[in-house]
């Protein structure tokens, strides 16, 4: 479902992410250029089969060939904004990057997993 004139972004997610976190209706909102396709799970054979476009995943950060874009704070596994380096700087990756700045920057706590107790 490409909106007419968009570029169509496809979003690849590990399974266990939040994509409320993501607020992508209001993404879509906001950038009516671009048409937003969301794949859950998905992970790097995705990424690398170019069945999507960029890659939230959950890890260490590091693969060669991509950026990586840290999510949360802290250090060790984390959730990643992974995109191949010849494409990271698309104004259409470069837009959801910026929004998810924006998001993280508005709800810190969102990163926080609940810990369970007993």
């Amino acid at each position: 479902m490409k909106p007419a004139g968009a570029v169509l972004l496809q979003l690849g997610v590990h399974g266990s992410f939040d994509l409320r976190r993501l607020k992508l209706a209001e993404f879509r909102s906001a950038h009516l250029e671009i048409g937003l396709q969301v794949l859950q799970p998905a992970g790097l054979h995705e990424l690398a089969e170019g069945k999507v476009d960029l890659l939230i995943a959950r890890g260490l950060g590091h693969h060669p060939g991509h950026r990586c874009d840290r999510l949360n704070e802290g250090s060790g596994l984390g959730d990643w904004l992974i995109a191949p380096e010849g494409s990271a700087d698309c104004p259409e990756i470069v837009s959801f990057r910026e929004w998810l700045r924006v998001v993280q920057a508005e709800s810190p706590l969102a990163n926080h997993r609940p810990r369970l107790v007993g």
